[in-house]
């Protein structure tokens, strides 16, 4: 028996024992009515399960695929500090860029076909870099038009 049908058994016994009172009282006061099990309880549902997302571990090469996504996203939305930017253009940008360099020198079809994957990281730095400063220039903007209504408060 659960915790809801002993309930229920509880307010029958009590309204059978509260139509005995009322029976007997003749005043019609608001202790002897009836009480209708129906309006003394109500079922809330339970909240759904909450939902948890698996945090990725990379072992598996898909996993490794998502982080190595999720970074490159990260990166070039342009909210990472300065000191990653400036280390993904010297860890990524100058190897790609030194690849490049030698595929153009010799020629080669094949090295120029994989011009693709350092192309790829140059379009991803290049999206982090303009996305800080842009974000740093209209930072200073905001800073700007606040410190010149602050200064109109003062005139007036």
């Amino acid at each position: 028996m659960t915790e809801h049908d002993e309930f229920r058994v509880y307010l029958e016994g009590a309204s059978a024992s509260s139509d005995k009172q009322g029976s007997s009282d003749k005043q019609g006061s608001s202790e002897g009515q009836a009480i209708s099990s129906d309006h003394l309880y109500t079922e809330v549902p339970p909240p759904p399960p909450p939902t948890v997302s698996k945090a990725l571990t990379g072992f598996s090469p898909m996993e490794r695929i998502a982080l190595e996504g999720q970074a490159y996203r990260g990166l070039s939305s342009g909210h990472s500090p300065w000191w990653v930017i400036i280390s993904g253009w010297i860890f990524l940008g100058l190897p790609g860029l030194v690849f490049a360099i030698f595929a153009v020198i010799s020629g080669d079809l094949a090295m120029l076909l994989a011009l693709g994957f350092p192309a790829v990281l140059f379009v991803i730095l290049w999206r982090g870099t303009q996305a800080k400063l842009a974000a740093q220039r209209a930072r200073m903007q905001r800073q700007a038009r606040r410190k010149m209504a602050m200064q109109d408060d003062d005139r007036c």
